[in-house]
């Protein structure tokens, strides 16, 4: 697995996991995520999510 961020992009984050020949992960910049996925024979696919779809965000949970 990797673990990273993209240079000069703040609040960036970078996942990836190798396995079986296969790769997986997502890339979250500032308003963008992306999702890398095995699409079969050999190749993957980059998909942007659309954040539109996401529930809005609950209120923060205050603990003391």
């Amino acid at each position: 697995s990797l673990v990273g961020h993209i240079k000069d992009v703040e609040n960036s984050n970078v996942t990836f996991v190798v396995g079986g020949g296969q790769l997986a992960g997502n890339i979250t910049l500032p308003g963008e995520i992306y999702q890398v996925r095995f699409a079969g024979e050999d190749a993957h696919a980059i998909h942007q999510i659309d954040q539109a779809g996401f529930p809005p965000e609950a209120e923060p949970i205050i603990t003391e």
